[in-house]
């Protein structure tokens, strides 16, 4: 199923393609067959010029004259460390500046030995109908087999030291370049090393029905507080409502047997698939 999923998507994409190369072919063709059919030939000879070589030569230049008129300073980012070099050879960019973020992110990756291959895309895809900016960044990972990792630790854990280790502290490097954050906190996750008496006393005497995950890091922190309370077989025997299949995946691996999941990640979902049944 997920191979001609693929091979539809791919189809897709080609058909789309080739529509708006054809479209764009057929009027570009249209209006200059209207242009010379209407035109005569020494009038537009004597607008724009013929193609002799210093015709052309004369005509870029003075393009881009009128370019530079219009134009303070020029920022652009080029992967090509040739093309960069010889920008700032000519010394026509004094203010070339080239931060190029996706060969240090391959870079940082590659130094975890559970990293087997790092592919990595920036900018919209080739069929332009992408809403990201032309900065968007994507770095597919490949992992090495599980039994080859020298620390032996699980997929989560691994997870967790790479994103605490590529974590960047964006506010200080921000001010270094002269900008000013204000950071406003929305609200604050505070995992608890046990549950309240109250909320253990709850769980032992059966007075709860169900317990709602809203993301993986508080359905671990949960599970984390249960067992520290020494009631994890009568939490985890109650319904768990998660809001997506990822959360699900949490706590299923505890031990949870009755798991139900939202079928869209709002909370009226999730309240909808806690009645139904599993």
């Amino acid at each position: 199923m997920r191979a001609l999923d693929a091979i539809g998507h791919a189809l897709a994409v080609a058909g789309s393609m080739t529509w708006q190369i054809t479209w764009s072919l057929i009027l570009g063709f249209t209006l200059s067959a209207v242009v010379q059919a209407v035109i005569r030939r020494q009038t537009i000879v004597r607008l724009l010029g013929d193609d002799r070589p210093k015709t052309l030569a004369r005509a870029t230049g003075l393009g881009a004259a009128a370019f530079a008129k219009e134009v303070d300073h020029f920022i652009g980012i080029d992967l090509s460390p040739g093309m960069i070099e010889q920008a700032r050879a000519t010394g026509l960019y004094a203010e070339l500046e080239v931060a190029d973020m996706v060969a240090g992110l391959r870079d940082a990756l590659h130094e975890f030995p559970e990293v087997g291959t790092v592919v990595t895309h920036i900018g919209r895809n080739d069929d332009g109908t992408d809403s990201w900016t032309m900065s968007h960044i994507e770095a597919p990972v490949g992992l090495k087999p599980y039994d080859t990792w020298p620390n032996h630790e699980s997929k989560q854990a691994f997870l967790d030291k790479l994103g605490a280790d590529l974590a960047r502290d964006l506010p200080g490097e921000l001010g270094e370049r002269g900008f000013t954050v204000v950071t406003q906190t929305t609200y604050r996750m505070v995992a608890l090393p046990s549950l309240p008496t109250e909320t253990r006393e709850a769980f032992a005497a059966h007075e709860v029905e169900a317990v709602l995950h809203y993301s993986r890091r508080s359905a671990r922190a949960f599970i984390e507080a249960v067992r520290a309370a020494g009631v994890e077989i009568s939490a985890l025997s109650l319904r768990q409502g998660c809001l997506s299949t990822a959360i699900a995946t949490v706590v299923r691996d505890a031990g949870a047997s009755q798991v139900v999941v939202a079928a869209s990640p709002e909370e009226g979902a999730l309240f909808k698939a806690l009645g139904e049944p599993i």
